[in-house]
C-alpha cells in the first residue's frame, strides 16, 4: 500500500469538516441533525486515532512539533496494518451503532443525525477504495439506508 492512513484521516477529516460547513446556513430541524451528526463524527474521529498510538493522535490534534508525515510513515511501515486496521474497524463499528440508534425516527433532527451517520460510512468505503483497502477486511461497510445494519 503506498498510501498512509494518516492521508486517508486527513481527507476524512476534510471531507466531515466540509459538509459540516455546509450545513451552517440551514434552519430546519433535519439539517440540524445532519450538522450535530456530522459534528459528532469529527469527535469520534479523533477519539479513535488514539487506537493508531500516541505519534498519529499528536500529529492528527496539531500537537506534534517536530514529527511529519514522513517520520510517521516510518512507523506505520514498521507497525504494518495492525493498528490502521484497529482504528478503521472501531470507527467503522461506532458508526453503525449511532446509525442504528437513529434509525426509525419520525423526529426530522434524529434523521438527520442518522443520514449523516449513513453518509460519513458510505464516504468511508468510497475512501477505502479510492486508497487500495481491502474493503473485504471490514463487514458491510455503507448500510441500505433506512434498515439497521450488522
Amino acid at each position: 500500500m503506498d498510501k498512509s492512513v494518516l492521508y486517508f484521516i486527513f481527507d476524512l477529516i476534510w471531507i466531515v469538516d466540509e459538509k459540516n460547513k455546509d450545513q451552517t446556513a440551514c434552519i430546519d430541524e433535519f439539517n440540524k441533525g445532519l450538522r450535530f451528526g456530522y459534528s459528532a463524527v469529527m469527535q469520534m474521529i479523533i477519539s479513535k486515532v488514539s487506537d493508531l498510538g500516541s505519534e498519529y493522535e499528536k500529529v492528527v490534534k496539531n500537537e506534534g512539533e517536530g514529527m511529519s508525515i514522513d517520520s510517521l510513515l516510518d512507523v506505520q511501515r514498521k507497525d504494518g496494518l495492525k493498528n490502521e486496521n484497529t482504528f478503521l474497524t472501531n470507527l467503522i463499528s461506532a458508526l453503525k451503532v449511532k446509525y442504528n440508534s437513529t434509525i426509525n425516527e419520525k423526529n426530522d433532527f434524529i434523521s438527520g443525525e442518522n443520514f449523516s451517520y449513513y453518509d460519513i460510512l458510505d464516504i468511508i468505503e468510497s475512501q477505502l477504495i479510492l486508497f487500495d483497502y481491502d474493503i473485504t477486511l471490514f463487514d458491510n461497510i455503507t448500510p441500505i439506508l433506512g434498515q439497521k445494519v450488522k
